[in-house]
C-alpha cells in the first residue's frame, strides 16, 4: 500500500512539474514555394557605350623640375632630436614649381610641419 502511495505522489510530482515548465514549441517550418523553374536560352545584349576622352584638368605625368631657384622654403627653425640631447637647424621646403608633360607648371605648396 504504501508502494502504491509513492507511485501515485511521484506521478503527480512529475505532473506538477511539467505545469511549470514552459510548453515545448512546435518548430514551424518555412512554407513551401512552387519551383518557378530555369530561364529559358536567350541572346545575349547590351547598348554600346563609347570610350570617355580624354577632358583635360589634370596634371600630365612625368613631373620634372626645372628650375631649383623657383624653391620657396619656410623661416629657419631650430629642431631638437627624440631625446632633446640635439637640436639640429633645418629650413624646410615651402613650394616646388613642377612642369608636366604637357608644359604647364605645376605648383606644390607645403605646410610647415608642426615640432
Amino acid at each position: 500500500m504504501a508502494n502504491d502511495q509513492r507511485g501515485a505522489s511521484s506521478a503527480t510530482f512529475v505532473q506538477d512539474l511539467r505545469s511549470l515548465v514552459a510548453p515545448a514549441r512546435s518548430e514551424k517550418g518555412l512554407s513551401e514555394i512552387p519551383p518557378k523553374g530555369a530561364l529559358p536560352a536567350q541572346r545575349g545584349r547590351a547598348d554600346y557605350q563609347a570610350k570617355a576622352t580624354a577632358s583635360g584638368g589634370g596634371i600630365a605625368g612625368p613631373l620634372q623640375e626645372v628650375n631649383v631657384d623657383l624653391r620657396e622654403y619656410h623661416e629657419y627653425r631650430n629642431v631638437p632630436t627624440s631625446d632633446g640631447l640635439f637640436v639640429f637647424l633645418e629650413q624646410p621646403i615651402k613650394k616646388i614649381v613642377l612642369r608636366d608633360a604637357n608644359g604647364d607648371d605645376v605648383a606644390f605648396i607645403y605646410q610647415q610641419e608642426p615640432l
